[in-house]
């Protein structure tokens, strides 16, 4: 099911964004799509700071190669299989499913440079043209070009992601066949009908630890959307929540410009009365950041004991639901750890991941208007620095490492 919905949602988003491309590539151009002909005429037509086809033509050869990547992956051979993959002298194939996926990381990272380069090229030489226009053909237009690019890039990160994943799990058993293959007959029945509490993706209570592999096995996190749905019955606390959150981030943002107007009113441009003016707006704006930000907080702690007594009672219901025998198996320590513990841990994650989720969205969407404000250009220019800073700041930490 999981690669279905992932093959599902790869050929939407090549779908979307091949449609979307060539709309925008081939608008453009008009009366003068006879050229495309010929290579001259793609040569007359073609300009990096103004044109699309280089962002069409990207976007059909990464999608060529991302699917003959996945196509030429020999999964592995699998115990108990009938169906081998064999060469053509009778002799199994060995896997290449970890180099196809260095090739699909590979090729859509090369394709996110390549786009992040040409909105750089864009942003500093493209003229303030905004629509293509009949009276310069090939010329996309600010519009059209970072439309092509945004749909482009978000089409390479999402596609890239779930090809290599498909590839990574090609012919390996997932779900009731990983169980049925594994032949386990220990107490595996989740307390919460949760995925974070499946015997696949948590520790499995009472369960007999045969080896040092399965005590290292990974944890696997709960899905976003699963630990939102716990929340629903603190719907109106959220919701009231995010609004204080909002305000508070919104005076967050105001801060720094008040300050830049006190030193310009102070030293630039001499103003005593908006200087004083200014700093009263500033200590006001500052007021009602920190009241706004308390009152933000209190309702998400709120949230969060609510949220963890509800769990608390799911789950002490759920085990003295249980045989007799459960509890003869499991230990005292377990269950009192999964009551206290688990619960605390499961409610932090919604609560307090939310509050920094509402804080930071609304900071960087106050920060992205300043910015837009001043200078799109430069605003664009940035946005293309912070990918290569975090590219930079990932490998130096593999490398300490």
């Amino acid at each position: 099911m999981a690669k279905a919905a992932a093959a599902v949602v790869i050929a939407a988003f090549i779908s979307a964004e091949l449609l979307i491309v060539t709309w925008c590539t081939l608008w453009p151009i008009g009366s003068e799509m006879h050229r495309l002909r010929r290579f001259s005429g793609w040569v007359k037509l073609y300009s990096l700071a103004t044109s699309t086809l280089d962002i069409w033509v990207a976007a059909m050869l990464r999608t060529i190669i991302m699917l003959l990547l996945w196509y030429g992956t020999n999964p592995e051979e699998r115990r108990r299989s009938t169906s081998l993959a064999v060469s053509s002298f009778g002799a199994p194939l060995p896997s290449n499913r970890e180099q196809m996926a260095v090739g699909a990381a590979l090729t859509s990272n090369f394709s996110e440079l390549l786009l992040l380069f040409k909105a750089v090229v864009v942003a500093v030489y493209a003229p303030d043209q905004v629509l293509p226009s009949p009276a310069h053909p090939g010329v996309a237009g600010l519009m059209c070009t970072f439309v092509s690019l945004t749909t482009s890039l978000c089409s390479s990160l999402v596609t890239g992601m779930l090809i290599r994943w498909l590839i990574m799990n090609k012919g390996r058993p997932t779900g009731k066949e990983a169980d049925e293959e594994s032949g386990s007959d220990v107490i595996t029945q989740p307390l919460l009908t949760t995925s974070w509490e499946r015997p696949e993706n948590n520790k499995r209570i009472g369960a007999a630890k045969d080896s040092a592999d399965e005590q290292r096995q990974e944890i696997q996190p709960g899905t976003v959307m699963e630990l939102v749905k716990l929340s629903t019955p603190d719907t109106p606390v959220l919701l009231v929540a995010f609004v204080f959150g909002a305000a508070a981030a919104l005076m967050a943002a105001c801060v720094p410009y008040y300050t830049g107007l006190i030193i310009d009113y102070a030293s630039i441009d001499p103003d005593r009365s908006r200087f004083t003016v200014t700093t009263m707006k500033l200590i006001g704006v500052a007021i009602l950041c920190g009241i706004f930000t308390g009152i933000r907080g209190g309702l998400f702690s709120v949230a969060m004991w609510r949220l963890k007594v509800r769990i608390c009672n799911a789950l002490f219901a759920s085990l003295l639901a249980q045989e007799i025998g459960f509890f003869d198996k499991v230990q005292t320590g377990e269950l009192s750890s999964r009551l206290s513990a688990d619960t605390t841990t499961v409610s932090d994650s919604i609560s307090l991941n939310l509050n920094i989720l509402v804080r930071s969205a609304t900071q960087a969407v106050m920060v992205l208007v300043f910015m837009f404000s001043a200078s799109w250009r430069l605003t664009v220019v940035t946005f293309v620095l912070v990918p290569c800073v975090l590219l930079i700041s990932k490998v130096s930490l593999q490398a300490r490492v």
